[in-house]
């Protein structure tokens, strides 16, 4: 459980960059 958790966690972090890596290319 504490592994899925975490990568979980971590996916959610990867996407969190790769959209604020987006907006800036926007930008």
């Amino acid at each position: 459980l504490g592994r899925i958790f975490l990568t979980a966690l971590l996916d959610t972090k990867l996407e969190c960059v790769k959209a604020s890596l987006l907006l800036e290319t926007v930008e």
